[in-house]
């Protein structure tokens, strides 16, 4: 797989390699762990694409574009990346940290809730964001329609963390409020892009 996920199995497995292993054996056991982890991501991105694709292809009412699918596929697999490192790190321990942290052991649990424990309107951009309710889908195709999917999707999502907080939500795309929450869904996406892309250049550095 790559280096950077190599040195989060050798973080978590450090434990667990046998003493009297030779440093090749121990080298074999990583590299093995490592490619079996890499091909699981591999299939889970797949699977992971399929569904968000039909999804997809459900609220467009027709197949996405080629641009659309290809970030489709890498949302995928950022999607698939993250899920491996919250399994390899479930009920790990670090023996360096201090008493206060080592009471929470499961990092990867900690990962998730670093983003389900914030509010919506926080979090309506990520992976960790609520599904839409059907109706503000189809807001968010009349209030943008000139804009691609993966935009539109991008809204209903940002549309339902406000209803969630029980904040206004437009009903035609001009006024004030609707400037101001189409600044807000340009600022989310690209806050977004630069997460996922340094998920992306760390998982393959």
């Amino acid at each position: 797989m790559t280096k950077r996920l190599r040195e989060h199995v050798e973080r978590t497995q450090l434990e667990q390699l046998r003493p009297e292993w030779s440093p090749a054996q121990r080298e074999q056991h990583l590299a093995e762990l490592t490619a079996e982890i890499s091909a699981r991501i591999t299939r889970a991105a797949e699977t992971l694409y399929r569904h968000n694709l039909a999804e997809s292809r459900q609220v467009l009412g027709c197949d996405p574009s080629p641009e659309q699918k290809s970030g489709l596929r890498n949302n995928s697999r950022d999607q698939a990346y993250e899920l491996a490192l919250h399994e390899l790190y479930e009920g790990y321990e670090d023996p360096y940290e201090d008493e206060e942290l080592d009471e929470q052991s499961e990092i990867g649990n900690q990962i998730e809730a670093r983003w389900m424990d914030r509010p919506p309107m926080q979090r309506w951009a990520t992976p960790w964001a609520e599904d839409p309710d059907e109706d503000l889908f189809d807001l968010a195709f009349d209030l943008w329609p000139d804009h691609d999917m993966e935009t539109q999707i991008a809204a209903a999502h940002l549309l339902h963390a406000r209803r969630t907080e029980n904040l206004p939500i437009p009903d035609s795309p001009e006024g004030p409020l609707f400037d101001q929450i189409h600044q807000a869904l340009l600022d989310g996406m690209a806050e977004e892009e630069t997460r996922r892309d340094h998920l992306h250049y760390s998982s393959t550095a």
